[in-house]
């Protein structure tokens, strides 16, 4: 029974990491004629309104909206929002002191949630196309006219533009979700080729006006609404040219502090969808979905069976018990090695540990009926003048 447990559970496992992007892949070669667009920057020029979601954003938000303003765009097609969801400092002052260059704000009285502050304030948009960002998200120049311009394929409902951490190589939990997330854009790319991206970077994405719909507090919205535009229909794809950068996590603590309830929304959201989406008979869609959500959030349940199987292996297979006690044991170092070699080759046993880890507070989180709704604002370092290291494509 053991061997069986853990032949079943490395499959999956294998099949997540390497099998499914595999198949990606293959699908994508296959299909690649008949998906291939060629649509140029600022082949439309929708009017766009950009949602700046806020809260307690003060020390960063000036520079936020000064990046927006200065967007290459034609500026009678931009509307810009604030949406404040019950900030507590000067995050509406700040918003309002550019009311004379357009700046809209919708000030919520109380925290609800950034998906309450989003559903009452989408509506209140002129513009065709809503794209949606945070505060401490910085756009390049040519960004809004990359997102905006895959708009004039008609069969497109949402696109995604590509978030560089500008900061991942400060520490080595920044390193290791670099490393994350090369691995997760190159997926979205994938993906991006057969029409059927699942998920968005909040930071930059965009969706026509006429497609948004109401979200519970308990969601990722840059997760579900991707998912809901694409099981209605209609395309969704990654524009790697359209670019913000914001800064990842600061040490140890931070990530175990941000990412739990990120995955808990994300788990919420699955669930949220799933039923959606086997309506839909979008299998292409059900397929990512299981396999690239689905089974992720199923890490610590999977590698928990992984582990405690392979410790009633015969010898000498039970290595494997102990090689993977020496990963899990090994990783709390990684995060105080100094910048250099040792640190790089190491960081990915970290970042996996780490993940693990902050998954498995959020099945605490979300069994528990613990509150994920609201946001936390944390410390940003874009006040320090950080700029772009190098892409990590």
């Amino acid at each position: 029974m053991a061997s069986l447990l853990f032949v079943a559970t490395l499959l999956v496992l294998g099949y997540h990491y390497i099998g499914y992007p595999l198949t990606l892949q293959a699908l994508a070669a296959f299909s690649r004629a008949r998906r291939t667009r060629s649509v140029r920057p600022g082949a439309a020029t929708p009017s766009v309104t950009v949602i700046i979601s806020a809260y307690n954003e003060e020390g960063v938000l000036r520079k936020k909206i000064e990046n927006v303003l200065a967007l290459d765009y034609p500026r009678e097609l931009l509307e810009i929002i604030v949406a404040s969801d019950g900030s507590t400092d000067g995050t509406v002052a700040i918003a309002e002191s550019f009311a004379p260059q357009g700046v809209i704000v919708h000030a919520y009285e109380r925290n609800r949630g950034k998906n309450a502050a989003l559903n009452d304030s989408v509506p209140r948009a002129r513009g065709e196309i809503i794209v949606f960002t945070d505060a401490n998200g910085m756009y390049r120049p040519d960004a809004l006219r990359h997102l905006v311009g895959a708009f004039a394929d008609s069969r497109i409902g949402c696109t995604c533009g590509e978030l560089i951490y500008i900061n991942y190589g400060d520490n080595a939990v920044a390193e290791g979700y670099g490393a994350y997330w090369r691995f997760d854009q190159w997926q979205k790319r994938l993906e991006s080729k057969l029409g059927v991206l699942l998920g968005a970077n909040g930071s930059i994405f965009a969706i026509r006006k006429t497609l948004y719909q109401a979200l519970p507090n308990t969601v990722c919205n840059d997760m579900v609404t991707p998912i809901l535009v694409a099981a209605g229909g209609h395309q969704v794809v990654y524009v790697p040219e359209a670019v913000s950068t914001e800064a990842g996590s600061s040490d140890l603590a931070d990530e175990l502090r941000r990412r739990p309830r990120i995955i808990a929304r994300g788990i919420l959201g699955v669930r949220a969808v799933w039923g959606t989406v086997l309506r839909s008979r979008s299998w292409l869609l059900a397929w990512e979905l299981l396999w690239r959500k689905r089974v992720r959030y199923a890490m610590p349940f999977l590698f928990a069976v992984l582990l405690a199987s392979s410790a009633f292996l015969p010898w000498p297979w039970r290595l494997l018990f102990v090689a993977q006690l020496a990963v899990y044991a090994a990783a709390p170092a990684v995060a105080h090695l100094p910048n250099g070699l040792l640190r790089r080759l190491l960081t990915p046993a970290l970042y996996f540990t780490v993940g693990n880890l902050a998954a498995a507070l959020a099945w605490g989180r979300v069994l528990s009926g613990r509150d994920v709704s609201r946001w936390e604002t944390a410390t940003r370092p874009h006040e320090r003048g950080l700029e772009p290291l190098r892409d990590i494509r």
